[in-house]
This record gives C-alpha cells, structure tokens and sequence, in this order.
C-alpha cells in the first residue's frame, strides 16, 4: 500500500496504480489500505492541504492542471477487464492463489497488466502473496527462478525479492521459524498468535495445511510438504 500511495502523489504526471487479486474483495483489501493512508496524508500533511480526492468503491482519482493526473484502480482476476490499462504501478495481491483453469491461465492478469506498461519509463510490477495448495500453479513454478535469482544462480537486475518462509530445517513449533515467517510478528501481528495457531493445528488434519500455507509460507497438500527447491 505504501508503494501505491508514493506513486500516486509523486510518480509520473499521469500515475496509475492498478491492483488485482483472486477476487475483487481480496483486492480491496489493498486499494482501501491505499485510500486510507492517502485521505490520512492529506488531511495532515500542510504541502497536500489542496488536494481533493474523488474516489467510489473500485477507483481513486486526483486531477490538478499543474500537477497531473493520477489513479488507483481495483480489479478481480478478469483479465479482459484489464485490456488497455497502462500501470505505472501493478500490484498483485495473493499470486499464489491465482489458479489455471481450462479457460484461463493463473498468470493471465499480471500479463495483461505488464503488457500494458510499455509506453511507461519506470514500471513496477509488484506481487505480494503467502503460499497456498496450488503447488502447481503458476506463481509456485515462478518461485524456483526467484530462488535462483537469489542464490545468485541466475542474474536479474530487474528483479528484487523477499521471501520469508522456513529453511528445510527449521522446526514447525520453534518460535525462531515463526519470526523468520513474519518478521513483524508481535508488532502487526500479536505475539501469541502463532503459538496458538500451532496448537490449533498441531494435532488437526484438516487444519495443519493452513498452518502451513498462510502462517509458514510453505506449498503443501493434504499433509505433506511440498518445499519448493531449486532442485524441483
């Protein structure tokens, strides 16, 4: 979100944000961290005192003579609905989740949207997500490249990545993974969240891939793990 606010009121003269998610709900969950912080901002900060931001459910605008134009727009996982959108800034949210279906493929939308940012000098393309069952999906098969980026196998200077999940190792119960899995723990999170959590699913079948998947960052199916290595 903090990305999303920074290119709205000084990226180029005619900024787009452009979220998408598995559904349009999902979505909103970061256009509104966008459109909070942005209404917070203004209504603080002296230099921002003028702006007016005209916004509805699915789009945040801002429109000054001297000063450009900018937007954020929402979307669901609809890929014709992305056609001809032109993001400075794409943003992903939950690709992990993003599934191939017989007539569509999970990666189709963030291809629409890069597609659309060839006229744009500085582009960013932004995925945020944790892990889910789809250990097939296309953002899972991504990963291994991204791991090879970061182990210095590959070279992408475009690329920058942050992966907090466990090493193969690290123990499910030991509070170190749970921090190495969410580094904010105790701060956005509460600091007994995991441990309870872990209780709940230690001993649950039905329960311990979600442990797993949305707490530790890891691919798994029923009750195995499915470590995504380099060597996959």
């Amino acid at each position: 979100a903090g990305f999303g606010v920074t290119e709205f009121f000084f990226g180029p003269y005619d900024a787009e944000v452009d979220v998408v998610s598995t559904t349009g709900r999902q979505a909103k969950i970061c256009y509104n961290m966008i459109k909070l912080s942005m209404m917070d901002l203004v209504s603080r900060e002296p230099s921002l005192q003028g702006v007016r931001l005209m916004y509805n459910r699915e789009s945040l605008f801002y429109e000054n003579p001297l000063d450009g134009a900018a937007q954020v727009n929402v979307f669901g996982d609809n890929p014709d609905a992305l056609n001809g959108l032109k993001p400075s800034l794409a943003i992903e949210d939950e690709s992990a989740s993003m599934e191939d279906t017989p007539s569509k493929a999970g990666n189709e939308s963030r291809n629409t949207l890069e597609s659309g940012q060839g006229p744009r000098e500085e582009p960013l393309s932004f995925q945020i997500t944790t892990a889910s069952k789809y250990v097939n999906g296309p953002f899972a098969q991504s990963l291994i490249g991204i791991k090879d980026v970061l182990a210095g196998k590959t070279q992408n200077d475009a690329m920058f990545a942050m992966l907090f999940c466990p090493d193969v190792d690290d123990r499910e119960d030991d509070p170190a993974t749970w921090h190495k899995c969410h580094p904010m723990l105790g701060e956005t999170v509460q600091a007994d969240y995991y441990e309870m959590e872990w209780l709940k699913a230690k001993d649950n079948a039905t329960y311990i891939n979600e442990f797993r998947t949305k707490m530790l960052n890891v691919f798994a199916v029923e009750q195995t793990k499915a470590w995504i290595s380099t060597e996959t």
